[in-house]
């Protein structure tokens, strides 16, 4: 299986010279993540997830100028796509200081759509990890993005309407998430929101479950699902204990979103420690309720039909197998 190799020329406003960036894209699952790749996009964000610059590049090792990019803090989405445009593949980088200084390298989680990448706990979080909502330890961490292109059902969407990011982390007996939801109206629970916006009849949230054995099969032993609302709700099905697990809410920065983060036993998923080529079956959605739309908007990392997707243990962010056996 090939890696993706291309360097970054940034270009800061201020004129200060260039600075590069080299981008080295690593399959990040059990899949070849560049099978059938037409092309290459790569969207700079900046920190409230707005698009600043968009480029493109052959499936092949080469220069890409991004342009005058301002300098500041960015994220690096990777999109590969098939000759009709189909996102196939997809990786996005840790939060960039980039800029005229800006050099080095960036090992960049690539995958197929169905997979995750869960990288240990020690290189995917930063300070002192607590789970409290707030989602700052997070800023070192790749993610999953779910976006127009993940809708499954309800109304169109915009990223200035309703994006989400996920993040994935393991330690020798935890399994732990977190996902951000950036919404211009959240809605807290049937009739309140938390924005200067109608409220709608039922409250935004997220739903995961985690299939532990990754078989597949009927909900049972190690299997659990969580529903839970912008508002603090949780809902539970499944056999877990539940000090077996922990969930925080929190409100993002400027009131743009709202976050949950969470932390899982092993033990409640049926599992010992882990080791770099297991997997772990998983389902995340995003329901956003709009009061003038009939039904919700639902985002979800899906998975091929019939089943849950992947989440797969990264060793180390420095082993370039990055979970593949």
């Amino acid at each position: 299986m090939r890696q993706l190799t291309f360097v970054a020329v940034l270009i800061a406003l201020s004129g200060c010279g260039s600075g590069e960036l080299s981008l080295k894209l690593v399959p990040a699952g059990f899949d070849d993540p560049f099978s059938n790749l037409a092309r290459i996009i790569v969207t700079a964000q900046d920190v409230s997830f707005q698009t600043v610059a968009t480029f493109n590049a052959d499936n092949a090792a080469g220069d890409v100028d991004l342009g005058e990019l301002a300098a500041g803090d960015s994220r690096l989405v990777i999109a590969g796509v098939d000759a009709a445009d189909q996102v196939l593949s997809r990786g996005t980088t840790r939060q960039l200081a980039l800029g005229s200084s800006t050099s080095g390298e960036e090992l960049v989680p690539f995958s197929s759509l169905r997979v995750a990448s869960a990288l240990p706990t020690t290189r995917a979080l930063s300070g002192t990890p607590a789970i409290d909502g707030l989602l700052d330890e997070w800023k070192a961490s790749p993610s999953i993005v779910l976006d127009a292109q993940s809708r499954v059902s309800g109304p169109e969407t915009t990223a200035a309407d309703v994006r989400a990011e996920v993040f994935f982390a393991w330690a020798a007996n935890e399994l732990r998430f977190a996902i951000a939801v950036l919404d211009d109206c959240i809605t807290l629970k049937a009739g309140e929101s938390i924005n200067s916006c109608a409220a709608a009849a039922a409250p935004d949230r997220v739903t995961i479950g985690f299939d532990g054995a990754d078989d597949g099969g009927t909900f049972g032993s190690g299997d659990f699902f969580l529903e839970l609302t912008a508002g603090g709700a949780t809902r539970l099905a499944g056999n877990i204990d539940p000090s077996q697990f922990q969930i925080s809410f929190g409100v993002l920065a400027g009131r743009r979103g709202w976050a949950v983060e969470g932390l899982i036993s092993l033990g409640a998923l049926g599992r010992g420690a882990l080791q770099a080529s297991d997997r772990i079956g998983f389902d995340v959605s995003i329901i956003d309720e709009d009061p003038e739309q009939p039904e919700p908007t639902v985002l979800r990392f899906s998975t091929l039909p019939g089943g849950a997707a992947t989440v797969t243990p990264v060793d180390s962010m420095s082993t370039l197998g990055f979970g593949q056996p």
